[in-house]
């Protein structure tokens, strides 16, 4: 078997043991061209197809890993406070920090962040008003209500990455495949997580999916290899994250 073809199984199968999306690891299987990378099958037994593509670019992994990092520490802090958990268990949390906000900044204010929540009615939806505490730190904090498996958080990205950064996904999402199956991209990168930078530039999120909108994909995957942590981007607005 050629090499890029075992890393491609390789890294689908780490994955798969993070991926919500509940994929029966025997079913895994390498297709050739023009079919998409990876065919397999979710445990209810819909078949799914998969096309992969590497991020190589340090910039835009670094977004995505400080992302992801500060979700996690979201996710941490409000698991220590059992009174704040029971009142979003349906809840979606949005954050977008100041963009010119430093790494060390935004991980000091999660605290804040948690503890505010803790202070606004029960069942409240809707944009955060913004107290000075928060507006320092905070251009966006809105809690969504509804289907979610809560309390979950999505942190904004922003960066200042290029357009060159976002080429071979955006690329990816522009081409026709030989498929029918439901279809998702799997754009994997492997830098550790990086605690120094300022990212200060437009999100991540709204790029990919201007371009998903149009293309044969249900959505994008971000995933992580040295921590197995993943962020989905939808067509429909939803989010997944771990």
């Amino acid at each position: 078997m050629p090499n890029h073809t075992t890393s491609e199984i390789s890294v689908f199968r780490h994955f798969v043991e993070v991926c919500p999306l509940d994929i029966d690891l025997a079913s895994v299987e390498k297709r050739a061209p023009p079919e998409p990378d990876i065919r397999c099958r979710l445990v209810s037994g819909c078949e799914h197809a998969f096309e992969l593509v590497e991020v190589v670019d340090s910039c835009l992994a670094r977004v995505v890993s400080l992302q992801l990092r500060l979700q996690t520490q979201l996710q941490a802090e409000i698991s220590r406070r059992p009174e704040v958990v029971s009142s979003y268990r349906n809840a979606l949390i949005a954050v977008r920090f100041q963009p010119e906000l430093s790494v060390r900044k935004r991980e000091q204010a999660v605290r804040r962040i948690i503890g505010h929540l803790k202070r606004l009615p029960v069942d409240f939806s809707g944009n955060v008003s913004l107290a000075k505490a928060l507006a320092d730190d905070l251009s966006r904090f809105h809690v969504s209500r509804g289907d979610f498996l809560g309390p979950s958080f999505h942190v904004d990205a922003v960066s200042s990455f290029s357009d060159p950064s976002l080429a071979t996904i955006t690329d990816k999402l522009c081409r026709s495949y030989g498929t029918k199956l439901p279809l998702e991209l799997l754009a994997y990168f492997q830098l550790q997580p990086m605690k120094a930078g300022t990212p200060c530039a437009p999100g991540l999120e709204d790029v990919v999916r201007a371009h998903l909108e149009g293309s044969q994909f249900l959505r994008v995957w971000f995933f992580e290899l040295s921590s197995r942590e993943i962020l989905a981007v939808e067509k429909n607005g939803r989010r997944h994250g771990s």
